[in-house]
């Protein structure tokens, strides 16, 4: 019985004094969905650091809420990183070399605090701790560019893998 009454009472506090948490609704894509949707499903290996462009945007489905509780889109810059095809899994299996479109943030003031921000991708071939192979579901935009499948914003979460292991 002393048991129960523990419980109850610890429930009762995570319930009334924890406070609030901060969250987003994020897709969940399937294996299966990832391979059928994308226009190009690749192994790769970046053969160059992640770039700036002069593409100034903001993430479609992210806001940020300031101390006022007023709502602001997130900012992002258009960046470019160059594969090289180590396997073509879908797709045009002429493909040795292609450029990935992709978003980062804008780096935000430092009394900023961010919580479940875009979960963005950046590369860097010569780091030696780095991943270097990745396997990438991506869409083939107009100018002969691609990006990941499922949108700018999570690219780290929904199309965009490290093969740890892979030489």
């Amino acid at each position: 019985m002393q048991y129960l009454r523990t419980c109850i009472v610890a429930l009762a506090f995570l319930l009334f004094v924890v406070p609030g948490t901060h969250a987003r609704i994020m897709p969940v894509l399937t294996a299966g969905v990832l391979f059928n949707e994308s226009d190009f499903v690749v192994i790769a290996r970046p053969v160059t650091k992640t770039t700036d462009t002069n593409e100034k945007t903001y993430f479609w489905d992210v806001a940020s809420v300031d101390a006022d509780g007023l709502r602001h889109g997130v900012p992002a810059i258009g960046v470019e990183t160059k594969f090289k095809v180590v396997r073509v899994l879908k797709g045009d299996f002429h493909v040795t070399k292609f450029v990935l479109h992709h978003l980062r943030t804008l780096i935000q003031p430092a009394h900023t605090i961010t919580v479940g921000g875009p979960a963005t991708v950046s590369f860097d071939p010569f780091n030696p701790n780095a991943n270097k192979v990745f396997l990438l579901y991506l869409v083939k935009e107009s100018d002969g560019r691609y990006a990941p499948y499922g949108g700018q914003t999570d690219p780290g979460h929904n199309s965009i893998f490290a093969l740890n292991n892979a030489p």
